[in-house]
Parts: structure tokens; C-alpha cells; sequence
């Protein structure tokens, strides 16, 4: 016969009388939650619950790409990560920047798309610095100013700003009210119809752009490094891509993301990550292809960057959260991400990223 105790004080109980049948009843049922085992076996009904925390996230080697910066509108910050990371992770630091998109220049310099009531405008943060080191006024109104809606930055160091179905470019060091060198606007730029949603720049700093945001009629297209006023541009993708994201390798190769919210206005709807050879125009088939049930890729996507290795990066949203997929430079077909950083922070609408 086994016999189970639960050891009490006298001095810590001092039940009245009519109070020791609850008293044993309480002190039975712990013993039987307990159960028999033996003479250490004690119940601490006080003891701190401790948080269940994620695993230490695993490091992806092949990631060459330094930091992923990331906007968070529930705080109102860029935060950075650590780009080689899989798993979750927190933020390493963070600008303290209520921001719609952001970029950088080859020197380290952070360019953030502000907001505000009244005016958009662009800050300058300094390699390092926590404080914007310099701020460029795009517009402003009585209310309800334009909203920026991607930032780019080429070899040279102009500021390329996408705001009201226009490209507006500063010169390096734009500061304040400073006017633009050029504009790009007008009915045959094709920029007026559709949101720009991204920019990038081959190594001849020819500007492409990602418009339409994934919906129905997204389009790729191409300006001429240097190209002002009303222009058009040349015609990459067909819109069977939907795509909401461009991005160009070391080589000239032209890598878009495609896929926004299935609806009745986005036509056929297939997440999937398409690259093109240099010098691809419309009818041009992608030279690889990564698309099927295992890429990870369920919702929405804005935005693609490659870093110097190969390795992909595509932001995607899934059940309010926005993180990162990370594809190995051969990856193709319906393959699985190399590794997914999870923010640990952010909410829904935080889509627009930069990695550097």
C-alpha cells in the first residue's frame, strides 16, 4: 500500500471550526492533482506563470545583406533587424520615424517617406545617427497632404520620390524646401493611373518601376536614367504578373513579386516570384520561376530586394502579420523559403521594408 502526504503548518492554517471541511476538501484535491510523488513532491499555488519565449532564432549563412529595415506604424518607428536571421527576432534599433516607405544610398545613408496632416516630406538619417540629419519638404496643403508611396536612390546619390502619380527627383543633399531636378509626369508615363509601389536602378541607373500594387493591370516598367517630363516609359512585364515588387540583381537580371488580396478586381490571383534576363521587355518569358503551395506566399506581398549573393527577399502578410521570406539565390519551382524572419513587433499594414 502506498500512502501519499501533503505536508502543511499548523501555524500557516488556523481554520475556524466550521471552515475545516472546506479546508480538507482543498487540501485533498491538491493531492490528488498532484498525486504520489514521494516525500518531494511539494505544490507552489504561488509560483510566477513564466511566458512561454520562441526559440533563439538560427542564423542563415548565406544571407549577405546586413539589415532589414522595417516600418512599423504601431509604434510609429523603422525598426532594423538583423537580415541573416530565422525565426523571431526583435528589433536591433529603430528610427524614431512615422514613415509610409523607406530606402538608402550606397554611403548608409536612411531615407524615410514622412506623413503628417499637412505635408510629406523625406528625412535624412546619417549612417549611425538617431536624428534625421537633414529634412526634404515634397508637399504640403491646408489638409490632407499627398501621401509618398516609395522611395528609391541611385548610383549618384538623387532621391527619387513617388507621390501623386508622380517621380519627383532631388538633387544629393537636398534639404528643406529645395525644388526638384526633374519630374517625371503625364498621361504617357503611365504613373498617373497606377500607385507606384517600388523603384530600383540597374547599374546604368535606368529607373525601374513596379506600379499598381499587385492588383489587376500592375505593370513594370522601365525609364531612361536621367528621363524627365512626359515620357514613356518602356513596357517589361504584360499584366498577366500582377506584380507589386521589382528588384535587380549584380548581373541586370529583373526580379518582381507578384500577388495582392484575392477579389473580384484583381483578376487571376497565383503569389509567385518571377525573374527575367537583362534586357527582358513584354513577351519576354521569366527565366525561373518560384510559385506552388510550399513558398509561403499566401496573401499580400509589396515589395523584392536581392542582395549581392542571390538570396531574395519578399515581404508577405499573412492573418495581421507582416514577415520576411528569404529564398536561396538557385531557388526554384514550388520551393519553401530558405528562412522567414518574424518581426516581433509591427501590425497589418507594415509592408514596405529596405534591406542594405
Amino acid at each position: 500500500m502506498v500512502y501519499c502526504f501533503f505536508p502543511y503548518s499548523r501555524n500557516l492554517f488556523r481554520p475556524a471550526i466550521g471552515e475545516k471541511r472546506l479546508l480538507v476538501a482543498v487540501l485533498a484535491a491538491a493531492v490528488l492533482l498532484v498525486g504520489c510523488g514521494g516525500p518531494s513532491s511539494t505544490v507552489n499555488f504561488f509560483a510566477p506563470v513564466t511566458p512561454v519565449t520562441p526559440p533563439a532564432p538560427t542564423i542563415n549563412t548565406a544571407v549577405t545583406a546586413k539589415n532589414i529595415y522595417s516600418i512599423d506604424l504601431a509604434n510609429q518607428t523603422v525598426d532594423v533587424y538583423a537580415a541573416d536571421l530565422n525565426g523571431t527576432a526583435s528589433p536591433t534599433s529603430s528610427y524614431a520615424s512615422g514613415a509610409l516607405a523607406v530606402t538608402g544610398d550606397s554611403a548608409g545613408n536612411i531615407y524615410t517617406g514622412t506623413y503628417s496632416a499637412t505635408t510629406a516630406g523625406v528625412d535624412v538619417y546619417a549612417p549611425g545617427a538617431v536624428t534625421p540629419s537633414r529634412t526634404i519638404t515634397v508637399a504640403t496643403a491646408a489638409a490632407n497632404a499627398p501621401q509618398i508611396s516609395t522611395l528609391g536612390v541611385d548610383s549618384v546619390g538623387n532621391l527619387y520620390v513617388a507621390i501623386s502619380g508622380t517621380i519627383v527627383v532631388y538633387g544629393p543633399g537636398a534639404t528643406g524646401s529645395a525644388a526638384p531636378i526633374r519630374t517625371l509626369a503625364g498621361a504617357l508615363t503611365m504613373l498617373a493611373s497606377a500607385m507606384a509601389t517600388q523603384m530600383a536602378f540597374d547599374a546604368s541607373d535606368n529607373l525601374f518601376v513596379a506600379t499598381g500594387g499587385g492588383y489587376k493591370g500592375s505593370q513594370i516598367i522601365e525609364f531612361a536614367a536621367n528621363a524627365s517630363g512626359n515620357v514613356a516609359p518602356t513596357v517589361i512585364t504584360s499584366a498577366d504578373y500582377f506584380p507589386s515588387g521589382v528588384a535587380l540583381d549584380t548581373a541586370g537580371n529583373i526580379y518582381i513579386v507578384q500577388g495582392a488580396s484575392p477579389s473580384s478586381y484583381n483578376g487571376t490571383y497565383v503569389p509567385a516570384i518571377n525573374v527575367f534576363p537583362k534586357g527582358s521587355v513584354v513577351g519576354v518569358a521569366p527565366s525561373r520561376t518560384i510559385s506552388g503551395s510550399n513558398i509561403g506566399i499566401a496573401v499580400y506581398t509589396n515589395q523584392i530586394f536581392v542582395d549581392s549573393g542571390g538570396n531574395i527577399f519578399v515581404g508577405a502578410t499573412l492573418n495581421g502579420q507582416t514577415d520576411f521570406l528569404v529564398y536561396s539565390a538557385t531557388a526554384t519551382g514550388n520551393v519553401a523559403p530558405a528562412s522567414t524572419l518574424v518581426r516581433s513587433r509591427g501590425s497589418t499594414t507594415d509592408s514596405q521594408f529596405y534591406v542594405k
